[in-house]
């Protein structure tokens, strides 16, 4: 039960007055009390209401106020009153029937009267419901025993009414049982191996029950024997009046839930199956058949009549392949299969692929094998990867290509319509010498996807049941790029730097490439290693590891190391860490570990401790030694940028001329051919627009260095067009920042690869011109007739159209109906804003509240906010520990 009492909450001061507190009481939401009256038998009484801080008291110095409601006129009191009774014996009890025989039992019941009081007419509710009811069928003689099998079987309800006299009556609960029988019985070539019966009770919309009794039937014909799932009858029972006086019955087939072949005969061997789901509106079907192992023919296919949410639609997914006797290529390479995929309404849900090549799913896509023995798997990651979308299909050519006798290539390429999307999944596998005697076994599931809308390019690859004699060999790989709005480059073998955080989610878990040693866990050797490469940096790593367990004692050692390099200018960091030790569980008895990092060259350091651990005590000893020149005393090489922003301007390609994203072309332009000496000219359309962006260095923007070399002269350079009364746009591009800023190593593995930065502008129209969008005029028609005998033109005088009935008439002109007209693009005052993507910006903000430092601190790159953080700090160095560079979400607006 909640508590009962009071809170305060301090009222701020308002206009013309002083500041005060509110009372509002706190009231439970709901109380009761139970009254045993007997021991199954209990008699309820509870009280309800929503009152609770539906008014309080406002008190300010000299004056106090009572306020209902709290939250607005449109929160209304309601309470509620009950009482009830329920009966819940301590076993079932027994309506009738015996407790070892066919008997109708009763777990619990529940009467009660409810009414509910607030503005306007009262509600009265009366429910009544049986908990468990049940109809339990016992075998209680050798008949039944056999019929039935043994144990006892249940038809469970749950059943229920109310009455409202606001809402009316309707019914609660269901329940139904099912009983198998085993007659196999023989009818010719037909043996009914199954029977079903199964009784289903309903109560809404319409109360009723349904009886359905369903075969498996089995049979044989020669080579061919089928088997047939759950065809039988239903008859359907609803207590309503119908065909039978004050019921209605109906009786009608029941299609079959499945359907199995398998032939042997003719050197042809197989199967297959058919499976039927009408509720569900799937229909699924598999096929394997096999001919003189010259050649296999596999087959799925997925139907379904009913969309994901429900709602009428049509999906289909067929994948087909054939293995035949290798055919010759030439240079050793062998055609051993083909195959496709079509789906139609269908989609690829790429990360579940993603996932599948490390689980090995890609296996069920390309050649699967024993279709019919692994069909339920199959089509489970069928329906995962290949889920139903409308306006999607997918068609996929599939080969297997052999080299020599130990290696082979399954590679399938699958086109997304109309998403621009190409994905390419395979699986290498190679043996040593032979694939019966493998010494070296290799299986490697890769996926490749270059999608054009959202400007990707990646690859995945994975080592799955692979091994150097009796030692697993473990690994994966990745690969990265990312053109669009966010530029991404990474390449991994076995992972990342352990510090990296810049790894995007689905790369986060990769398995460093490795191998075990030893068979099984206890005592095991394992040897793991990694290599990455970002646009910031390159990180490797291997670790080794050596553990054995006896007598609840074990001996754990280890040794790694993880390297980060940076070559614009040369620097690199790595640590090394190294122990052994015998522990009981995870607890060191005794053990030396030493741990360090070597960084270079300018200046050389190292840094480390060794330390020794024996039961509770621990001596340890650090060592910390740094020689060399420092950071910045050798001079850099000189970078003349000015020279080298000239040439970009003077380079074509940087330029570019384009119509208005809201324009279009009412006229064709004849091609200007121009002569020799112009003919590196760049044409510009009259309503066109004339943009310049290069990629050299980020514009607008202090720069600390060009790669390995810094700036000559100059570090901050602007481009724009001169000219007061030019319409021109700031344009971006992405920058590495590494590149032309001093970051430190955490940033290296912290911030992203590319940032957008300044990099040129593009000219528009003058704003200040307005096209005129029509004109009234009054329109005068003259009417002349072409007379048929002498071929000469009658004048029949002037016509005056109204301007009224002339813009009526211009609706059905050509004009008018364009689809370039502005009557048919006109958007509505009343659509929707349209949905639009924000780009990530970061603002110079205090650290105290998070509140925007100033004016013109909002930027659109990490890097520009860095620049200004700088400029700020220099001009008050006490702001260095004040201010700080935020997401422009995170900014406090209040």
């Amino acid at each position: 039960m909640q508590d009962i009492g009071v809170e305060i909450l301090e009222l701020p001061a308002a206009p013309g007055k002083l500041p005060g507190f509110i009372i509002q009481p706190i009231l439970p939401s709901e109380i009761g009390a139970e009254l045993r009256l007997r021991e199954d038998i209990k008699l309820l009484i509870r009280a309800s209401s929503n009152i609770n801080r539906l008014f309080g008291i406002t008190v300010r110095p000299g004056e106090i106020d009572v306020k209902y409601p709290m939250s607005g006129a449109d929160t209304l009191p309601e309470v509620g009153f009950g009482i009830g009774f329920s009966f819940t014996p301590s076993t079932p009890a027994i309506i009738f029937g015996s407790p070892n025989s066919v008997r109708l039992q009763l777990k619990g019941a529940t009467v009660s009267l409810d009414l509910r009081f607030t503005v306007g007419e009262p509600e009265i509710i009366l429910k009544a419901a049986l908990d468990e009811l049940a109809l339990v069928i016992a075998a209680s003689d050798g008949f039944l025993a056999t019929l039935l099998g043994s144990g006892e079987k249940k038809l469970d309800f749950s059943l229920g009414i109310e009455w409202s006299n606001k809402n009316g009556i309707k019914f609660t609960g269901g329940g139904g049982f099912e009983i198998a029988t085993h007659p196999h019985l023989q009818l010719g070539p037909v043996t009914i191996e199954d029977l079903l019966i199964r009784l289903l009770g309903k109560v809404s919309p319409v109360p009723g029950i349904s009886l359905e009794v369903g075969a498996n039937i089995k049979g044989e014909l020669g080579p061919l024997k089928a088997t047939v799932q759950n065809i039988g009858i239903t008859l359907t029972a609803s207590f309503q009046g119908g065909n039978a006086g004050p019921f209605g019955l109906n009786v009608g087939f029941k299609p079959p839930s499945g359907v199995g072949l398998a032939i042997d005969a003719g050197g042809f061997k197989g199967g297959g199956f058919l499976s039927l789901d009408y509720e569900k509106g799937e229909y699924i079907g598999a096929l394997e058949l096999e001919f003189k192992e010259l050649f296999s023919l596999k087959a799925v296919g997925i139907i379904n009549t009913k969309m994901p949410d429900g709602s009428s639609g049509f999906s289909l997914l067929i994948l087909i392949t054939a293995e035949f006797t290798p055919i010759q290529l030439g240079f050793g390479f062998t055609l051993n299969g083909v195959g496709g995929l079509l789906g139609l309404n269908r989609t690829v849900n790429v990360d579940v692929l993603r996932a599948g090549v490390k689980t090995n799913a890609i296996k069920h896509i390309l050649f699967p094998e024993n279709v019919v023995a692994n069909i339920n798997q199959i089509i489970s990651d069928l329906k995962a990867i290949f889920p139903p979308q409308e306006g999607r299909f997918l068609i996929g050519p599939m080969a297997e290509i052999g080299w020599a006798s130990f290696i082979k290539v399954q590679l399938g390429i699958i086109l997304e319509i109309p998403v621009p999307r190409f994905i390419i999944l395979g699986v290498i596998k190679a043996f040593l010498p032979t694939e019966d005697e493998a010494l070296l076994k290799i299986q490697v599931n890769f996926l490749g996807v270059l999608d054009f809308e959202n400007k990707y390019i990646s690859f995945d690859a994975s080592l799955y049941d692979s091994r150097l004699l009796v030692f697993t060999l473990t690994g994966d790989m990745a690969f990265r790029l990312s053109w669009g709005d966010n530029s991404v480059f990474i390449l991994s073998v076995g992972g990342f730097h352990p510090a990296f955080q810049e790894a995007p989610a689905d790369l986060r878990n990769m398995t460093r490439l490795g191998i075990s040693l030893l068979s099984g866990e206890n005592p095991r050797i394992t040897i793991q290693c990694y290599f990455a490469v970002t646009s910031n940096t390159v990180q490797f790593g291997a670790r080794a590891e050596l553990y054995a367990e006896a007598c609840g004692f074990n001996v754990y050692g280890y040794l790694g190391f993880d390297a980060l390099f940076q070559f614009s200018p040369f620097y690199f960091i790595i640590t090394f860490d190294a122990g052994f030790a015998l522990r009981k569980g995870s607890s060191v008895i005794c053990g030396i570990a030493v741990r360090g990092s070597l960084s270079g060259p300018t200046p050389w350091d190292v840094k480390g401790d060794a330390s020794i651990t024996i039961l509770f005590f621990e001596i340890s000893i650090g060592f910390h030694v740094t020689w060399g020149d420092p950071p910045g005393s050798a001079d850099k090489p000189k970078e003349d940028l000015i020279e080298r922003l000239k040439a970009e301007i003077a380079e074509n390609s940087n330029w570019k001329a384009e119509l208005p994203a809201n324009s279009s072309m009412h006229v064709t332009l004849k091609k200007i051919t121009l002569t020799e000496d112009k003919a590196d000219r760049l044409i510009v359309h009259p309503f066109g627009e004339l943009s310049f962006s290069e990629r050299l260095v980020p514009l607008g923007i202090k720069i600390d260095k060009f790669g390995s070399k810094v700036p000559k002269d100059v570090d901050k350079f602007t481009i724009k067009p001169s000219g007061s009364d030019v319409n021109a746009v700031t344009l971006k591009e992405q920058f590495a920042p590494e590149q032309f800023f001093s970051i430190s190593d955490s940033e290296k593995l912290s911030r992203p690869s590319f940032e957008s930065m300044e990099s040129g502008f593009k000219i528009k129209g003058n704003s200040a011109v307005v096209m005129p969008i029509g004109v009234t005029k009054s329109v005068d028609y003259e009417i002349s007739y072409l007379r048929k005998k002498k071929f000469s033109i009658v004048f029949a005088g002037i016509y005056k159209l109204a301007k009224g009935l002339f813009q009526r008439s211009m609706r059905a002109s050509a004009v008018f109906q364009s689809s370039m007209s502005k009557q048919r693009n006109k958007v509505s005052a009343i659509n929707a804003e349209p949905v639009k993507v924000v780009q990530p910006e970061y603002a110079i903000a205090n650290m105290s509240d998070l509140k925007l430092h100033g004016v013109d601190l909002q930027v659109g790159s990490y890097a520009e906010a860095n620049a200004k953080l700088q400029e700020l700090v220099a001009q008050d160095p006490a702001l260095k520990k004040k201010i700080q560079i935020v997401g422009t979400h995170e900014l406090n607006r209040n």
